[in-house]
């Protein structure tokens, strides 16, 4: 039996710790940035009939600086959408020490957080339809 982690919805998705709030504007530069790449990405995918895999090889390897630049576009957008530093959305150590920190403060009700709560505010429940309280 293989020992490596494991990522479930459960895991992984759900005690994330989602930008919140978000403004229309950030969200909208986050999807064109995404747009973007995974546009440039699936060009050179088909271009170069190669997968996923094989292109981030290359991109490690130095190829492809505009997708790589396209990536870290991306991750400026997300860094905004919490309010960090430009030079932050390429920092892993401290990315992991500030989710990790955001995590704890909303688990400890330090912190509000509805981060699919639509534009109206409804909570997702309340979207649902469900009971609320």
């Amino acid at each position: 039996m293989k020992s490596d982690i494991r990522y479930t919805p459960t895991s992984a998705f759900l005690p994330f710790p989602w930008p919140y709030p978000v403004s229309d504007e950030q969200r909208e530069r986050v999807a064109e940035a995404s747009r973007r790449m995974i546009a440039r990405r699936q060009e050179i995918c088909a271009e170069e009939q190669i997968g996923l895999t094989r292109l981030y090889n290359l991109v490690d390897d130095g190829a492809y600086t505009d997708l790589k630049k396209l990536h870290r576009d991306l991750d400026e957008a997300v860094a905004a959408c919490y309010g960090w530093p430009k030079a932050i959305a390429q920092d892993r150590d401290e990315i992991a020490r500030r989710l990790s920190a955001l995590n704890a403060e909303i688990a400890a009700g330090q912190r509000p957080y509805d981060p699919f709560a639509d534009r109206d505010g409804r909570s997702v429940a309340q979207q649902l339809g469900l009971p609320v309280g």
